[in-house]
């Protein structure tokens, strides 16, 4: 169970620096895709992670 947790922290993680990452390139850009594919994926990492820490 904690390889379990610990693997979805990570992927949950990295869903969110991913995201980070899309919409800063995004923005530097003005590419509106790279805007709200960004933002989705840090809706649904930062999600991820508020959801794995109310389980214990």
């Amino acid at each position: 169970m904690r390889a379990y947790r610990g693997m979805t922290f990570l992927l949950a993680a990295t869903t969110l620096v991913l995201g980070l990452t899309m919409l800063v390139i995004g923005l530097s850009r003005g590419a509106t895709g790279g805007i709200v594919l960004g933002s989705l994926f840090m809706v649904a990492g930062g999600g991820r992670l508020y959801v794995l820490r109310g389980r214990r």
